[in-house]
């Protein structure tokens, strides 16, 4: 970033160094803002998918479900939906709690937890 003279460092910082975003790094972040943005429909029926996933058994416990068996339900390519997870896109989004990768299983089972989509607490 700092090649592509979208961030500077900042001179005198108390804790030692930092950085601060450029002009030109500003108007690049607004323009990854209003990309992200574009997607929301996307990324909305992905949540709708999930959720009434989490749903079943009035949320009592979280659930897991295959990427692959997702992407067949929604339409959406796996990789795209494998990069909202991985970027925690619905928290970006929304500020509401994302599902996550099942341990050991990334990219290939997405945990879905009973507060899924719901303000986050923390």
């Amino acid at each position: 970033m700092k090649e592509q003279q979208l961030v500077k460092q900042n001179a005198g910082d108390i804790l030692g160094g930092g950085y601060r975003l450029t002009p030109l790094g500003w108007v690049a972040g607004m323009a990854f803002v209003k990309k992200l943005e574009g997607h929301k429909p996307e990324v909305a029926k992905l949540v709708k998918a999930l959720k009434r996933r989490v749903k079943v058994g009035n949320r009592s416990r979280a659930r897991v479900v295959s990427v692959a068996d997702v992407a067949a339900e929604t339409g959406l390519p796996e990789a795209f939906i494998i990069n909202v997870i991985d970027a925690r896109l619905i928290e970006h989004l929304w500020q509401k709690r994302s599902a996550e990768w099942s341990h050991g299983l990334e990219g290939k089972q997405i945990t879905i937890p009973k507060r899924f989509y719901l303000e986050n607490l923390f």
